[in-house]
């Protein structure tokens, strides 16, 4: 005898009856096959009906149902898939709605939480897709709705997560800065986060930029406060001194001096150029031309010179003299053109020797005249032999007269024959042989031997022809036939 299989079961060989599984069922006995739940429903094993997925979940045909993933919701039952959050949302798993991110916070599409904006960047309102960078001379720390403004002494750049401190040498006086400024000339910033700088105290200055203020140096003073560069320290008068960082200068004490800018004064000793007056009551320099002694200034010898304060003459270098003391002495002059003067300390300068010449001033030597001109003592420049002379050598102190039969132009340095043909009726000039003459080599004309003849200029004589005949010194030839 065989027993009916209830329903939830099925047998397809009639030997056991076996539960439907889950997601199927049979809602008569006697099945042989299970049927599949339809999407968005499901059942347990031995189900004899199909029930639908509740809000949260989903599933296919023949499935259980099945929770949606966080970042996604199935807001109505029998659902047959989930549907992912949009950005700006989120969800946990089984969801049946989305959550709006909060302020602070954001989202891309499908999310299963909201993730915090990082420092240096906010969301200020829910649902928000993308944190914005906070602007320039503001911050924010992580999961802000808002950045806020740095404060005074601080700034920042774009997207900052913290406001830094202005560096020293810079401050920033208003809140929400994105730069510092640097401390003005006069002013300095010795320490980070400053909201304003302070001014220089006297003897000091600061240029642009500064973390301290530089203490103007000994010599020098600054009475008030500001001092905006080195120019701004002043020398010390004469007669006064300072230390470094001064406000103000101090007198010198009785029997003492300084000169402009002095960190000290001095004693007034023979070294320093200096004597004591009884009179003015204080240490005089000793004037140009002039040196000090144990008893007073005295004048510097001819040869040498001094400046204002001397306590020792110096002697005219090479090239320079000096012929007068005292106050005239306060300089070396120079050796005029055609003077020199070798050596130091000299009081006269010398004439150049005849021969030689010097045309610049201020010589120390004088140089030799060239061959072809001469020079007497004390030249500043050579003159050339005239014409009808020479000079062969240099260092001249005369020129030579040319030899009969010779001649020479202005400045030659030897004498020369004239030109085949003619000679030298003066050592300056050479005239043509007349007719009947001759000269081979420039020298003396000599007369055409009977036989020849010749014409003006003649180098030879021309050998009369045949037939012809001619005297001595003849300017042609005669025919024998006439």
């Amino acid at each position: 005898m065989c027993n009916q299989c209830s329903a939830g079961k099925w047998s397809d060989q009639g030997t056991v009856c076996t539960l439907c599984p889950a997601g199927k069922f049979s809602a008569a006995a006697e099945a042989v096959e299970c049927k599949d739940c339809t999407q968005g429903s499901s059942s347990f094993a031995g189900d004899t009906v199909c029930t639908a997925c509740s809000v949260g979940r989903w599933s296919t045909q023949g499935s259980v149902c099945t929770d949606c993933v966080a970042g996604k919701f199935a807001a109505a039952q029998s659902s047959t898939e989930c549907t992912s959050c949009t950005a700006g949302k989120y969800s946990d798993s089984r969801a049946s709605s989305c959550g709006d991110c909060l302020a602070g916070k954001y989202s891309g599409s499908g999310a299963a939480a909201c993730i915090d904006c990082a420092a240096g960047k906010f969301a200020v309102s829910t649902v928000s897709v993308e944190c914005t960078s906070c602007v320039a001379g503001k911050y924010s720390d992580s999961n802000a709705s808002s950045c806020g403004d740095c404060s005074a002494g601080r700034h920042s750049l774009a997207g900052a997560p913290a406001c830094a401190d202005c560096p020293a040498g810079k401050f920033v006086s208003s809140t929400g800065s994105m730069v510092c400024a640097l401390c003005v000339a006069g002013k300095f910033s010795a320490l980070v986060g400053m909201t304003e700088c302070t001014s220089c105290y006297p003897g000091s200055y600061a240029t642009y930029g500064s973390l301290e203020c530089t203490v103007c140096t000994a010599g020098k003073y600054k009475a008030s406060s500001g001092g905006a560069s080195v120019s701004d320290c002043l020398l010390c008068d004469a007669g006064k001194y300072s230390g470094g960082g001064a406000a103000s200068c101090i007198a010198c004490p009785a029997a003492k001096y300084s000169e402009a800018g002095a960190s000290a004064c001095v004693g007034c000793e023979v070294s320093s150029g200096r004597y004591y007056s009884s009179v003015a009551e204080a240490c005089l320099a000793c004037a140009a031309g002039k040196f000090s002694s144990s008893d007073g200034c005295k004048d510097c010898a001819p040869g040498s010179y001094s400046l204002v304060g001397a306590s020792v003459c110096t002697l005219c270098v090479p090239g320079k003299f000096g012929n007068l003391g005292g106050a005239e002495a306060a300089v070396c002059l120079n050796c005029l053109a055609g003077k020199y003067s070798a050596g130091s300390g000299a009081a006269l300068c010398a004439n150049c020797p005849a021969g030689k010449l010097q045309a610049a001033l201020g010589a120390t030597d004088c140089a030799a005249c060239v061959a072809g001109k001469y020079s007497a003592s004390g030249e500043n420049a050579c003159t050339e032999c005239p014409a009808g002379t020479y000079i062969a050598t240099s260092g001249a102190v005369s020129c030579n007269e040319c030899p009969t039969g010779r001649y020479s132009a202005s400045g030659a340095t030897l004498c020369v024959n004239c030109a085949s043909g003619s000679y030298a009726i003066t050592p300056a000039s050479c005239a043509n042989c007349p007719v009947g003459y001759y000269s081979p080599q420039g020298e003396a004309c000599q007369m055409c031997p009977p036989g020849t003849f010749s014409a003006v200029g003649a180098r030879t004589c021309t050998t009369c022809t045949l037939g012809s005949y001619s005297d001595a010194g003849a300017s042609q030839c005669t025919s024998c036939q006439s």
